[in-house]
């Protein structure tokens, strides 16, 4: 493959990344501003990238069917643990994904887990951050 053929390759596919990186924003965007306006709820751009970090292995179609999913199951304004348990409710109760394999499924559990232990792992490490800034002594202090 000539060089000029490569960076063409790679430039379709980081258009590709692109153009699918803006499908997924601005459907988490679209669904976001949805959930807002059904819990009367604002949405700040923090809390906004919070979700798009914790979403962001879905496709955008995962994403609508969860999202779908969590307007149907959520009393209370959905956060992404949710909307990831509204997915996994879909799949499992969907006859076409009962036959997934299970590798997906290990997966899917093994994501789980994961967002779980960096959450912790988050939040011990602010936790310390805290700690040192409270235990921290200014010079002449002694």
């Amino acid at each position: 493959m000539s060089k000029k053929s490569q960076r063409e390759a790679r430039e379709k596919k980081e258009r590709s990344e692109q153009e699918k990186l803006l499908k997924f924003s601005t459907t988490l965007k679209g669904y976001l501003s949805t959930f807002a306006q059904l819990y009367r709820q604002e949405v700040s751009d923090e809390a906004v990238g919070a979700y798009q970090i914790a979403l962001q292995h879905l496709t955008p179609e995962q994403l609508k069917i969860a999202c779908d999913e969590a307007i149907k199951q959520c009393k209370f304004f959905p956060n992404p643990a949710e909307i990831l348990h509204a997915l996994k409710d879909f799949y499992d109760r969907s006859p076409y994904h009962r036959t997934r394999d299970e590798t997906e499924e290990q997966q899917f559990n093994a994501y789980f887990e994961k967002l779980s232990k960096r959450g912790r792992e988050y939040c011990q490490q602010v936790n310390k951050e805290e700690q040192a800034v409270l235990t921290r002594r200014e010079p002449g202090d002694d």
